[in-house]
């Protein structure tokens, strides 16, 4: 799907209504644009948007229904989506955020969140590991946190 262009993501999100899982990893041509009709598939459970510079704040926090989620190396996106996703998908169980621009912000937020869940699902977000990240102190019985060091990885 590399060579994929807004049009196939747009034909994809319109025609496939009972879509559960969309692997879009690395479709370096796809916009913004593009990614906005995918939030109307309501049967939606699982993502992979790795790798997509048009991943965008404005796509991310607008996301539902999701069990999983993968956007390593998604630079445009901020704590303040990632929280609205937790948020906003109250079953979600994987997400992974290596080289994302988030910062300890997250990991609180997701604390916040997490603590009040009632549905026994555990959240685990894998990332590259940061210098702040040895401060978090997480107090949810339903948030798990996978640090990674990557190196050489762009």
């Amino acid at each position: 799907m590399r060579d994929f262009q807004d049009s196939s993501i747009i034909a994809i999100a319109n025609s496939c209504k009972n879509l559960q899982k969309l692997e879009m990893t690395a479709c370096v041509n796809i916009t913004e644009a593009a990614l906005m009709p995918i939030i109307s598939l309501e049967k939606l459970e699982e993502i992979n948007v790795s790798y997509m510079d048009g991943v965008t704040d404005n796509f991310i926090s607008k996301l539902k229904g999701l069990k999983k989620l993968g956007c390593e190396y998604c630079k445009n996106i901020t704590d303040a989506s990632i929280i609205e996703l937790i948020k906003n998908c109250p079953n979600l169980d994987t997400l992974c955020l290596y080289g994302c621009n988030i910062t300890i912000e997250t990991f609180t937020g997701a604390d916040e969140i997490t603590k009040n869940r009632i549905n026994n699902i555990a959240l685990c977000i894998s990332y590259e590991d940061f210098a702040e990240a040895s401060t978090l102190k997480i107090e949810s019985n339903w948030l798990f946190t996978c640090p990674e060091v990557r190196e050489n990885v762009k």
